[in-house]
């Protein structure tokens, strides 16, 4: 079996790319990006440019999709550089991905996405699930995380003190709360990898207090 996966160099993306390397049924790994073209084991490195990745034609189909695409509005600087990464980029890798063979996709959206909403980032990340839910890849997997959990590269104070907080109140984040619970970055991307293999049909979607269930019914 074959993967594509965007996203590779963030928290999430690292983790699924090496769960990817470590499975025997996957057999080739290619991680878009932006900034080299290499081949180190089954993984190739494709370099490319975001914005003409529906002019790229690959010469082999695959089986899956990984998207770990995402900014932030500090990253971005304005609006529209962030609905373009974590809306377009996302939509055009599913298209693309579905020229490419692909049978089943999953995405990194986020906790309270919704499209009506009037809070800008989850407008966007609503916007991106229904426009992904319209291209008609064969599975769908997205995946609605609270604060994650883990060793980033770059030091985001916010969210250091978002852990803090979320430390505080985890005693009562019981019934529907326990969807806002921080979850910890591996369970996701296990969760990922294993559930868009395991159900290759239709729309799920996973929210924070899923993920580590999710590990432990399948042994992750």
């Amino acid at each position: 079996m074959k993967a594509l996966i965007v996203g590779a160099t963030g928290l999430i993306g690292q983790q699924v790319l090496e769960i990817l390397q470590n499975d025997v049924e996957i057999e080739k790994i290619v991680s878009l990006n932006r900034s080299k073209d290499a081949v180190e084991g089954k993984v190739t490195y494709q370099k490319i440019d975001f914005d003409q990745l529906l002019e790229i034609k690959l010469t082999e189909d695959f089986d899956f999709a990984f998207c770990c695409l995402g900014t932030t509005i500090k990253i971005a600087k304005t609006k529209e550089n962030f609905k373009k990464v974590d809306y377009q980029y996302v939509v055009n890798f599913a298209e693309f991905s579905k020229k490419s063979g692909v049978k089943s996709f999953s995405v990194i959206s986020a906790m309270g996405a919704d499209a009506k909403s009037s809070i800008f980032y989850n407008k966007v990340k609503g916007e991106m699930e229904t426009a992904l839910q319209k291209v008609g890849i064969r599975g769908l997997l997205i995946l609605r995380p609270s604060l994650l959990l883990g060793n980033r590269k770059e030091f985001r104070f916010g969210e250091k003190i978002g852990e803090f907080f979320m430390m505080l109140i985890k005693p009562i984040l019981i019934g529907s709360w326990r969807h806002y619970a921080a979850v910890k970055s591996k369970f996701v991307a296990q969760t990922m990898v294993h559930a868009t293999k395991k159900h290759p049909f239709g729309t799920r979607i996973f929210s924070s207090a899923e993920f580590k269930l999710y590990t432990e019914l399948y042994r992750l």
